[in-house]
């Protein structure tokens, strides 16, 4: 949307499809092997709690960069040494913790496929719900319509969120 400077309507749904569909295969592997994971059961608190306040910093620590990038227009350079430190940050933490060699339990390709129907309902819900925040609710609160978007994306995604945790552990990655 910076880039781009469309900020409404469908186009904003556009991109926001995108990015969603770029995030489905990493969302799989990270609820697959790390949110239900299903484990020999030789794993402790500690190492459950190491793992998540791991997980916890490096997702914070991008998450933040980022926003300051943001607010110091930084070039899209910036960006990408992010997406890089989230990369070796993320394969530092699989191979640190071992995440996917402690889970007996077969993945199947049906798996996957549920996994990619139940985000793609939920791609919908968040798709749905921001084209209609952008385009029919004026910006409130003295924002400007660039973060009046970001608020509707994640308050969308917040929807979106709740959807899928709850559709993933009822029908996908039951214990």
């Amino acid at each position: 949307m910076f880039y781009t400077g469309i900020f409404t309507g469908a186009t904003v749904g556009g991109f926001s499809m995108i990015t969603f569909f770029l995030a489905v295969t990493h969302s799989y592997f990270w609820n697959r092997y790390l949110v239900f994971k299903r484990t020999n059961g030789d794993e402790g608190l500690l190492s459950n709690l190491v793992e998540f306040i791991y997980a916890g910093v490096l997702g914070a620590s991008v998450i933040v960069l980022a926003a300051f990038g943001a607010a110091q227009k930084y070039s899209y350079q910036y960006y990408l040494g992010l997406i890089l430190v989230l990369v070796i940050g993320e394969i530092i933490f699989w191979y640190w913790f071992r995440i996917g060699q402690n889970t007996p339990a077969e993945k199947s390709k049906q798996e996957y496929m549920y996994f990619v129907i139940i985000t793609g309902v939920g791609l919908v819900i968040n798709t749905t719900l921001l084209v209609a925040f952008t385009k029919f609710v004026p910006p409130q609160f003295g924002l400007n319509q660039e973060l009046w978007t970001n608020f509707g994306k994640a308050a969308a995604t917040g929807i979106s969120l709740l959807w899928n945790f709850g559709a993933y552990k009822v029908l996908l990655f039951k214990k």
